[in-house]
């Protein structure tokens, strides 16, 4: 019994669900007024108490830089040997190892008790600084220190992230971290108000730096937490009214999909650390860590012993080069969010910071020297911002981003060592050697950026040339059809581990497998084409993973919903991706029954009637389970198998989305080896008869037999993971 594809049924479909969406596309973008002004109370309430608290952070990390040239010194015995750098040093030790797991409490605890409690406890540990006698306790408390602002910054990146879409962050990222770096460097005009205390009380001025900003930052700490809001999921953030929360959800989902907010697990951990793109921003990261760190704890020595100036135009002398980097790196984030480009802006801020440390380091004049300072600084801190905004749009994942984040800050940490131990006493003032080595790590992650520009370039051409393809920062919902005789019980064990590499699933129970004689295998095609569309009208981005009779099935029910296709007619959403697990590889408008001879047939061509219309096979677990799934599993499996109508693998093929362009470089097929119902030569030669070959990416699971799900569940998700990833379209 033949039946043909009802295509024009489809693309009525198609344009139903257009006007739909453009409907609603007008009650969101319409009042561009309301949506201006909830991004204002966002603004206010989030970017001022995390910008005033950071500042105080850098403060009180960076205070001993002026409190060295104010006596402190001489009073903690600082000037043997490489007490300095150690003092330093030890502060990242504790900040590096606890950046990541900060970020794993703060979703679990909230925003608020998290980052209040950690500037509570570091301001306390600050203002215990100011009451040592000897260098070894400035070690411990530095130490203590790190620990406590470890999970300060990431935890303000991965909050503020979470508000905005994704070329929103990069502003708001360079106003916070910026703005914060400009008002520290008051402090040290603070701190030269604050060193006169010494002259009517009895403690020396610099112990008054760390006592009179320890006691600020522990009053700031308690007053953050009825300030400091929550994620954009919680119902705590009453400063908003309902309609406008929902509103900010609704407009973070359309930018960055369904996967908001999932949770952060080891296996994502694992994963995220695997991946080479959190390193490779690392590593430009580190390198502006390292010019920040380095002007921050010893521009005020160079500026009194190098240049010549007095101890009082030193403190002021070194605000200007902050106030300076404000403004440059801030008309380049905003350049590079009106651009939508975040590497030739990160290669641009490394070559400023390159051409001012070498202008300082070589140049005779006090003045020009004092200006190059200007583009240390500017070069140091814009690398961080668009370093940041970089990865932030290039990691999949709500979760992994969290992770990538903590690696990338923790990496910050490596810089913080890297700074303290190059800048040695005794090539103080100048610190010639120190400032090449700055320099010299510039250089590096110059030359990282442009190799990864490069990869995601590449990585882009080989993807299907168009506008959309998939948002670098979505999870995508995998759909996920089984094959004959099953159901969605067949992917049970399959749906714990995509979801714990922060994957949504839905699952399809295909018609011909419901006990009903007659059911068709477009039937089925035109069932997962409801189940799509019902998803595109919720703007989700999907990959389908069809298992052995689903391959054909759930290739004829994603033709016409490619994103690609949706963004031409202004729809957002749309599948981003089809994987074939050891199924079929059919061409629409042939007969199934000799197509598939023509490949090898069917093992299992021996059936059983089991009442008329309906079949299964004989001895299926011998085929479908055998050899790597678990006996007690493959036991219970063939109690939930159901018979197939017979007309499902009878008659014509529908049209198939690999038989055209709109998934090129977005098929995936994972073989298995040990395959009897599609022996391996079988899947091999679907996929060279298909004349597509090159279109597939393909994986390979050794040893595995027909049903991978549920005998290796594990690695079948890490494959998966790995295609989505060939598939993703990253922004350079």
């Amino acid at each position: 019994m033949a039946h043909d594809y009802d295509i024009d049924m489809l693309k009525e479909n198609d344009q139903q669900i257009e006007r739909a969406d453009s409907n609603d596309q007008t009650e969101v973008t319409h009042d561009v007024k309301f949506e201006k002004r909830v991004l204002r109370k966002i603004d206010t309430r989030l970017l001022p108490i995390l910008g005033c608290l950071y500042t105080i952070a850098l403060v009180d990390r960076s205070n001993v830089a002026v409190a060295r040239i104010s006596g402190m010194d001489e009073d903690l015995d600082l000037t043997q040997g490489n007490r300095v750098s150690v003092a330093l040093m030890v502060f990242f030790i504790g900040y590096i190892l606890f950046e990541i797991p900060s970020n794993a409490f703060i979703h679990k605890l909230g925003a608020a008790n998290w980052l209040a409690f950690l500037a509570v406890a570091w301001g306390l540990v600050s203002l215990g600084i100011g009451f040592l006698n000897n260098w070894i306790g400035l070690a411990v408390l530095r130490a203590f220190l790190g620990v406590f602002e470890a999970g300060f910054f990431p935890g303000c990146v991965y909050l503020v992230s979470s508000w905005y879409k994704r070329y929103e962050v990069q502003k708001r990222m360079a106003g916070f971290f910026l703005t914060a770096s400009a008002l520290s460097a008051f402090a040290n005009i603070l701190a030269y108000g604050l060193i006169q205390i010494s002259k009517t009380h009895h403690y020396k001025g610099w112990r008054w730096i760390f006592i009179i900003e320890g006691t600020i930052t522990v009053i700031a700490g308690i007053g953050s937490w009825f300030i400091i809001v929550d994620f954009p999921d919680s119902d705590k953030n009453t400063f908003l009214t309902v309609e406008e929360r929902a509103f900010v959800k609704a407009r973070l989902a359309e930018d960055r999909g369904p996967e908001e907010h999932e949770k952060v697990t080891w296996k994502i951990l694992a994963h995220t650390a695997a991946d080479w793109k959190p390193w490779a921003y690392s590593l430009m990261y580190m390198a502006g860590a390292v010019g920040v760190y380095a002007f921050l704890f010893f521009l005020p020595i160079i500026l009194r012993g190098g240049l010549g100036y007095s101890i009082e135009m030193s403190f002021i002398l070194s605000t200007p080069p902050a106030l300076f980097s404000v403004v440059e790196a801030m008309t380049i984030s905003w350049l590079a969010d009106k651009l939508q480009m975040r590497g030739p802006f990160v290669i641009f801020q490394g070559l400023v910071g390159i051409i001012g440390l070498c202008m300082t380091a070589f140049l005779n004049s006090p003045t020009p020297r004092y200006i190059g300072t200007f583009l240390g600084v500017a070069g140091a801190n814009g690398l961080v911002v668009t370093t940041l905004a970089w990865q932030a749009n290039n990691i999949v994942g709500d979760a992994r981003r969290a992770v990538s984040t903590g690696i990338l800050i923790s990496m910050s940490g490596v810089g913080g060592i890297y700074s303290s131990m190059v800048f040695r006493q005794q090539d103080a003032p100048n610190y010639l050697p120190g400032i090449l080595a700055v320099m010299a790590i510039n250089v590096v992650a110059v030359i990282v950026a442009g190799i990864t520009m490069l990869i995601l370039r590449y990585n882009n051409r080989q993807a299907e040339k168009g506008e959309y393809l998939m948002s670098p920062t979505t999870q995508p919902t995998i759909l996920l059809i089984h094959g004959a005789w099953h159901r969605s019980w067949a992917w049970k064990h399959q749906i714990p581990e995509l979801e714990s590499l922060g994957y949504p699933t839905a699952t399809v129970d295909l018609p011909s497998t419901s006990g009903i004689p007659g059911k068709t295998q477009l039937d089925d095609v035109n069932h997962v084409r409801a189940i799509l569309e019902e998803m595109m009208a919720e703007n989700k981005q999907v990959v389908v993973l069809a298992h052995s009779y689903g391959g054909p099935i759930g290739c004829g029910g994603i033709v016409g919903l490619s994103s690609q296709e949706r963004a031409q007619k202004n729809l957002q959403g749309g599948v981003v991706g089809f994987i074939n697990l050891c199924g079929y590889i059919l061409p629409g408008g042939m007969d199934q029954g000799a197509i598939i001879e023509s490949v090898g047939g069917l093992p299992c061509v021996s059936w059983d009637t089991p009442s008329p219309g309906l079949f299964v096979a004989k001895d299926p677990g011998s085929m479908l389970y055998k050899p790597d799934v678990p006996k007690n599993l493959a036991d219970w499996a063939l109690t939930q198998l159901e018979p197939q109508s017979m007309a499902a693998n009878l008659g014509i093929v529908p049209p198939q989305a690999w038989q055209d362009n709109s998934y090129q470089g977005r098929l995936g097929y994972i073989k298995a080896t040990a395959d009897v119902v599609i022996p391996i030569a079988d899947q091999e030669n679907m996929i060279a008869q298909s004349g597509n070959s090159d279109k597939w990416s393909t994986r390979v699971l050794e040893g595995s037999g027909h049903s991978p799900m549920l005998s290796r569940p594990e690695e079948v998700a890490r494959v998966v993971d790995s295609l989505i990833q060939d598939f993703q379209r990253n922004i350079i």
